[in-house]
C-alpha cells in the first residue's frame, strides 16, 4: 500500500475502532489490519492521539474511557459534584458554585501540568483570555479561569445539557427546515469565533450540541487556537495545541497531510457537518451543490467564509439562485419566477420574450451587416428591445420586493447589448445617452446609497466613471436634449450619494448636488408636463438640506427643508394621485423630521413624521399591492418617527415603532437576501432602539439589540477600513454602547472600553479626513463631559 492508501486505510479503521469497546479495539484493529504493520501503527497512534486530547475535553460530551483520578474537592469558588471526562492531558469535572450569593452549575477543565511546554502553557493563558472574549448565544461560555497550587491552569465554562446535533434532530424528528435553522445557528458560532481570530478546528456532531430547549450550543475550544499563522508556537511543535488533536471524516484533507489549521478547515467541517446533518433527508440539488462546495479538496475553492456558506444556505432557505451551482441567467431567473409565480406572471412572459427575441434580433443583425439599410432596421430593433428591458421592465420588476438579484441579471443583460450597439460605427448620440442612462441604473442596483441594492460600491463608481466619460462631451457643448438634461442630473445626484454617504465628503456632494439642480431645473423648462423635473429637483434640494444640517448649518438647512415640503404640496394640488411627488413629500417630511429632532423641535420632529406616513397611507389605496418602494419609505419613516418620539419622552411608543421598521426590514430581507441595503438599515435601527428600551429598563434586551448591530457594523469595516462612512458607524456605535453601559450602572469596564473606541474612530476620521464638520464639535463637548478614563 502507498502511503495515502495507508492514511485512507487508516482514518476509516480509526472511526470503527472508535465504535468498539475500548478494552476490544486493539484486537479489532489486529483482526481488522491482517498484519499491515504500518497500517496498525498509524492507527495507534491517531487512537491515541484522540484518547488524550478531543474526548477529554469536552464540555457537555460523553465521558472518556479512562482511569478515573481522585478529584479535588472544590476549584476556586466551585464544589466539584462530578466528572464529565478525564484523560492525558487533563479532566473535566461538573461544579457548583456555593459561595451563598447565587446557584450556578458549570463544567470545570483542568489541564495537568507537564503535558505542555512552558512555552504553550503560557500560551494557553493567552488564549483563555481570548476565548474569554466570545459572547455568542450559540456558543458554551467561558466564565473564569486561573491556576490550582500545583500549576493546573483551568477554565470555568457554562455546563451543557445536551445531545449531539444530528442524533437531536433525529430523535425530535425534525424535517428538512428546522434542520436548516439549527445548522444555521451552528454556523453562527463559528462566525463569531472568527470574527474574533479564533479556529475552532474540531467541529463535529458530538461538539456541537442541541439542549433540551432546543438551543444550539458550540463547545470545546479546548483545542481550538488564534488564527495567527506566524506564531511559532504552531510550527513543528508535536505537542502543540494546534496539533492535539482533530477529528477524521470531519477535518479537512490538509489536515490530515499536516497543514495549519485555519478559517476554511472550519468551513470544510461545517459542511461535513450538514451532510451528517442530512443523512436520511431528501436534499435537493442546491443543498448538495452547498455542501460540495463548503468541502472541495482544495482550500481555496470552498466558500471564502462562514458568511459565504451561511448566504448561500439563506439563499436556498428563501428559493434564490446558491454560488455553489453555475446554473447560468436561465437558473437564476427560474428561481425568481418560482419566488413569484403570481405577481410576475406576466413580466416574466416579458422578459422571456424580450430575451428570446434580443438573441434572434442580434443573430439576424450580424448576417445582415452587408445590406446597409436591413442592418440599421435591425440595429434600431435591438436598441428598443435594450431599451426596453432596462427601463420599462425594469421598472415593473421593482415593484416587486425580493427582486434585487433578478434586476441585476436584467440590467446587466440589457447593458450588454447598449454597450455593444454604442461602440458601432452607427451610434448616434442619442445612444450614447441611452447608454449612459442604463449604466446610472446599474450603479443605483449595484450599490448607490439609498436604494435596494448588492452595496457593491466599487462597481458603482465604475459604472458612475464611466457613465461620465459618455457624457463628457456632450456636458461641455451646453446641453439642449430633454433626455441629456435627465441623464446629466441623475449623475450628478449619484455621484453627491456616493461622496456625501460613502467617502463623507460634505462639500463635494454640495458642489454635485447644486449641478444636479441646475439640469433638472433647466429638463422641467423643456419638459414642463412632465413631473419628473420637479421630484428629481425638490429631491435634490432635500438631500442638500440634509448635507447642510450634518454640516452644521441649521440656519440654512431648516428653510430648505421646509421650502422643499411645501414645494411637493404646492406641485400634488394639480396632480394629487402623483406617486413621485408623493414619495418625494414623504421623503421630504422625514428629512424635516431628522432636522428638526437634532435642533430641540421634537413635537414638530414627530408631526413631521407622521406626516410623511400619512403620505404614504394615501399612496397605498392607489397601489393594487404593497411594493418595494412603498416599504423601504414607510420602514424609515417610523425610523424617524421612533427617535423623534424618544427624544420628546415617549419611550414605549418609540420602541414600538422601531419593531414597525425592523419587522419591514425583515420582510425584505427574508424576501432578499441580495438586498444589502436592508441589511445596514436593519442594524441602523437595532442600534438606536437601545436608548427607549434602556429608558424602559429592558437592559438584556437593549444589550442585545446594540451588540446585534455592532456585530454587522464591525464586520462591514474591517472589509473597507478606509471608507469614511463605515469609520463614522463604528464612531456612532461605540457612542452608542458607552451612553448604554453608562446608563445600565455597574459596568464600568465596558463603559471605559467603548468611550475608548469612539476616541479611536475619531482619531481615525480626523486623521483621513473624513470627520463631518457637525460631528466635531458634539465629539468635543461629548469628551468635556465623559473624560476618558485612566
Amino acid at each position: 500500500m502507498s502511503d495515502d492508501e495507508i492514511e485512507s486505510a487508516a482514518f476509516a479503521l480509526f472511526n470503527d475502532a472508535l465504535d468498539q469497546p475500548s478494552g476490544e479495539r486493539e484486537a479489532f484493529i489486529l483482526a481488522a489490519a491482517a498484519g499491515n504493520s504500518a497500517l496498525i501503527e498509524r492507527v495507534r497512534a491517531l487512537l491515541a492521539a484522540d484518547g488524550s486530547a478531543s474526548a477529554v475535553l469536552r464540555t457537555g460530551g460523553a465521558s472518556a474511557d479512562a482511569a478515573e483520578a481522585a478529584p479535588p474537592e472544590r476549584i476556586g469558588a466551585y464544589r466539584i459534584t462530578g466528572l464529565v471526562g478525564q484523560g492525558g492531558m487533563g479532566a473535566v469535572y461538573v461544579g457548583e458554585r456555593d459561595s451563598g450569593d447565587f446557584n450556578h452549575k458549570v463544567a470545570i477543565k483542568v489541564i495537568r501540568p507537564g503535558v505542555l511546554s512552558e512555552a504553550l502553557i503560557e500560551r494557553f493563558r493567552r488564549e483563555r483570555q481570548i476565548l474569554a472574549d466570545l459572547s455568542h448565544p450559540n456558543i458554551a461560555s467561558l466564565f473564569d479561569g486561573g491556576e490550582l497550587p500545583d500549576g493546573s491552569p483551568y477554565f470555568v465554562m457554562e455546563y451543557v445539557d445536551g445531545r449531539p446535533i444530528g442524533a437531536w434532530a433525529e430523535e425530535a424528528g425534525l424535517g428538512l427546515p428546522d434542520r436548516l435553522r439549527l445548522f444555521n445557528d451552528a454556523c453562527a458560532a463559528v462566525r463569531h469565533a472568527h470574527q474574533n481570530l479564533i479556529i475552532h478546528r474540531d467541529i463535529t456532531p458530538s461538539n456541537v450540541l442541541v439542549t433540551q430547549g432546543g438551543q444550539v450550543k458550540l463547545i470545546d475550544f479546548g483545542i481550538a487556537k488564534p488564527n495567527d499563522p506566524d506564531d511559532p508556537a504552531t510550527e513543528g511543535q508535536a505537542n502543540s495545541l494546534a496539533s492535539l488533536s482533530f477529528t477524521p471524516g470531519f477535518a479537512a484533507p490538509e489536515r490530515s497531510r499536516g497543514a495549519a489549521a485555519n478559517t476554511l478547515s472550519d468551513v470544510y467541517s461545517l459542511g461535513k457537518l450538514l451532510e451528517e446533518l442530512l443523512k436520511g433527508q431528501d436534499a435537493p440539488e442546491d443543498l448538495r451543490a452547498i455542501i460540495g462546495m463548503a468541502t472541495r479538496k482544495e482550500p481555496q475553492e470552498r466558500y471564502a467564509s462562514v458568511d459565504a456558506l451561511m448566504e448561500d444556505v439563506h439563499k436556498f432557505n428563501t428559493g434564490h439562485s446558491v454560488a455553489a451551482r453555475d446554473g447560468g441567467a436561465a437558473y437564476r431567473i427560474g428561481k425568481f419566477i418560482r419566488r413569484r409565480k403570481l405577481v410576475v406572471t406576466g413580466t416574466t412572459a416579458a422578459i422571456v420574450g424580450l430575451a428570446g427575441a434580443l438573441g434572434v434580433t442580434s443573430w439576424q443583425y450580424a448576417r445582415a451587416e452587408k445590406a446597409l439599410e436591413r442592418a440599421d432596421y435591425r440595429f434600431q430593433q435591438v436598441r428598443t428591445l435594450a431599451k426596453s428591458m432596462m427601463f420599462d421592465v425594469y421598472d415593473k420588476i421593482d415593484l416587486v420586493p425580493g427582486s434585487t438579484g433578478a434586476k441585476v441579471e436584467l440590467a446587466n443583460a440589457a447593458q450588454t447589448y447598449l454597450d455593444s450597439l454604442a461602440s458601432d460605427k452607427l451610434a448616434s448620440s442619442e445612444l450614447q445617452i441611452e447608454t449612459a442612462a442604463g449604466l446610472l441604473r446599474l450603479a443605483e442596483i449595484e450599490g448607490q446609497p439609498g436604494f435596494a441594492s448588492l452595496e457593491d460600491v466599487d462597481k458603482t463608481e465604475t459604472n458612475l466613471a464611466r457613465a461620465a466619460a459618455l457624457l463628457a462631451p456632450f456636458e461641455d457643448a451646453d446641453p439642449k436634449s430633454p433626455d441629456l438634461l435627465k441623464a446629466l442630473g441623475q449623475l450628478k445626484v449619484s455621484q453627491a450619494a456616493v461622496a456625501f454617504h460613502v467617502d463623507s465628503d460634505a462639500d463635494k456632494a454640495l458642489g454635485l448636488l447644486k449641478q444636479s439642480e441646475a439640469y433638472f431645473s433647466a429638463y422641467r423648462e423643456a419638459v414642463p408636463d412632465d413631473s419628473y423635473g420637479t421630484f428629481q429637483l425638490l429631491s435634490s434640494k432635500a438631500e442638500e438640506a440634509m448635507i447642510l444640517f450634518r454640516k452644521d448649518d441649521r440656519d440654512a438647512a431648516i428653510p430648505l427643508a421646509n421650502e422643499v415640503a411645501d414645494s411637493f404640496r404646492e406641485a400634488l394640488k394639480a396632480d394629487p394621485d402623483n406617486f413621485d411627488l408623493l414619495y418625494g413629500l414623504s421623503r421630504a417630511e422625514r428629512t424635516r423630521s431628522e432636522i428638526l429632532v437634532n435642533s430641540q423641535q421634537g413635537e414638530e420632529a414627530v408631526k413631521a413624521a407622521t406626516a410623511s406616513l400619512e403620505t404614504l397611507d394615501h399612496v397605498r389605496t392607489l397601489l393594487p399591492a404593497e411594493t418595494l418602494g412603498w416599504w423601504r419609505a414607510r420602514e424609515f419613516s417610523y425610523w424617524r418617527r421612533a427617535y423623534a418620539l424618544y427624544s420628546t419622552g415617549h419611550p414605549a411608543e418609540a420602541v414600538d415603532d422601531y419593531y414597525a421598521a425592523l419587522k419591514l426590514a425583515d420582510q425584505q430581507i427574508a424576501l432578499d437576501a441580495d438586498d444589502a441595503d436592508a441589511r445596514e438599515n436593519r442594524s441602523i435601527f437595532q442600534a438606536e432602539m437601545a436608548y427607549p428600551l434602556l429608558d424602559l429598563k429592558r437592559m438584556d434586551e437593549a444589550e442585545k439589540s446594540l451588540l446585534g448591530a455592532t456585530e454587522f457594523f464591525q464586520a462591514r469595516y474591517d472589509k473597507e477600513p478606509d471608507r469614511g462612512a463605515y469609520q463614522r458607524n463604528m464612531l456612532v456605535q461605540h457612542v452608542q454602547l458607552h451612553e448604554f453601559y453608562k446608563g445600565w450602572g455597574g459596568h464600568e469596564a465596558e463603559r471605559c472600553y467603548h468611550l475608548a473606541k469612539v476616541k479611536e474612530f475619531w482619531d481615525i476620521q480626523e486623521k483621513a479626513g473624513t470627520l463631518l464638520d457637525s460631528d466635531r464639535p458634539e465629539l468635543v463637548d461629548y469628551f468635556k463631559q465623559n473624560p476618558l478614563c485612566k
